[in-house]
């Protein structure tokens, strides 16, 4: 339970930025989050002042949401209590701020992620979805996908693909998020077709990069596609990665596997040393095996 509700607070706050531009904040709610990775208890006690002293700020209230949260991912005892008051602050930064998605897509990630004795609720999380749709047609379609996919219904996330692409044949999300389900199903020609076509959208840059990254990933699943896997990586290795696409390590990492297909084992070994660099754990693990 503790891993889950790890991965919840990780998600659920990850659009946090853009909010940014609708609800500064106080000052001291933005001191307690620069705490969170150094005392994490003072940054508790700091988000607590910020919300009593400024109690109709959404944003402090998300950045409450994101504390609370990993005091829930360090705890064991009180693990439970601590995701509760996560929730409860997420809740409401929404309900202070209605109309913002970005907060409602915390929400969603928070209900999806955690387990119902700590606030999980698909129910509650597809009622957040269909108001985002309603808010946002756009942003709609793509939280739709994204619902489907974590909740695992494989056969309506690709019917919900098809019909956005045939109402939107150029969307980079679309063909991104159709990739991701034919790599999961283990299409990966189909898939690389899709990645190929995210790639190469410019109206969402982050999206197309991501789309870089998968290149490579999908030719490492696919044993395939070795060259086009290749040099999208390297592109990858080129551009600014933000905090939510997968790091320069992974694609290193993704580098050294390439080679490895390619029997070129000097490479191979020198993208393996530069992934090392890391302090992902779970990368890590898979460089010693």
């Amino acid at each position: 339970m503790k891993f889950i509700i790890a991965l919840v607070v990780s998600v659920a706050i990850v659009f946090c930025e853009h909010a940014a531009a609708q609800d500064h904040g106080s000052t001291k709610a933005q001191q307690a989050l620069s705490l969170i990775d150094v005392d994490l208890d003072s940054a508790e006690e700091m988000i607590i002042e910020a919300i009593s002293d400024n109690p109709h700020s959404a944003k402090d209230h998300f950045y409450c949401g994101r504390i609370m949260g990993r005091q829930a991912s360090d705890a064991f005892f009180s693990a439970l209590s601590y995701a509760k008051k996560s929730l409860a602050c997420l809740q409401k930064a929404v309900a202070l701020a209605p109309k913002n998605v970005d907060y409602r897509k915390g929400l969603i990630n928070f209900y999806l992620g955690a387990p119902s004795i700590a606030g999980g609720d698909k129910q509650a999380a597809l009622e957040q979805v269909n108001v985002i749709k309603q808010l946002d047609s756009s942003q709609g379609v793509v939280v739709e996908l994204d619902y489907y996919r974590k909740i695992k219904e494989l056969l309506t996330l690709e019917k919900r693909l098809a019909h956005a692409l045939t109402a939107d044949p150029q969307s980079a999300i679309v063909h991104y998020q159709y990739g991701l389900l034919l790599q999961q199903t283990g299409d990966y020609n189909r898939a690389q077709s899709h990645f190929v076509l995210a790639s190469e959208q410019g109206e969402n840059r982050e999206i197309a990069y991501e789309a870089l990254y998968q290149l490579g990933r999908n030719a490492v699943f696919a044993k395939d596609f070795i060259s086009q896997g290749t040099a999208a990586l390297q592109h990858y290795l080129t551009i600014e990665n933000s905090t939510v696409m997968p790091s320069k390590s992974w694609a290193h990492y993704r580098l050294s596997q390439l080679y490895t297909l390619h029997s070129d084992n000097t490479l191979a070994q020198k993208h393996r040393l530069l992934a090392a660099d890391t302090d992902d754990k779970v990368l890590l693990n898979l460089l010693e095996n």
